[in-house]
């Protein structure tokens, strides 16, 4: 579905984090980097990217770039639960 959007709008920034979120979720950890930056450099102001984002940077074991995305999403929204 989330390619088939993006064949149509390949500006379509919740389709790029969703997909990165599926490929987090299959263990595909570059293909949710890649993806989830897509979305980011779409629009900037997505606590919710920068806490996957997150999670993906501590999958593969890089905790400092997992801090900065985390601090960013709660730059973001202070009460998002998931980045804390």
């Amino acid at each position: 579905i989330y390619v088939s959007l993006l064949e149509r709008n390949p500006n379509h920034h919740d389709a790029w984090q969703l997909l990165g979120l599926l490929a987090y979720q299959v263990g595909e950890y570059q293909s949710a980097l890649e993806w989830m930056t897509t979305s980011l450099s779409l629009l900037e102001t997505q606590p919710a990217v920068y806490a996957n984002l997150g999670l993906v940077w501590v999958s593969l074991n890089n905790d400092t770039e997992a801090e900065i995305a985390f601090k960013r999403s709660l730059e973001l929204d202070p009460k998002h639960v998931q980045a804390r």
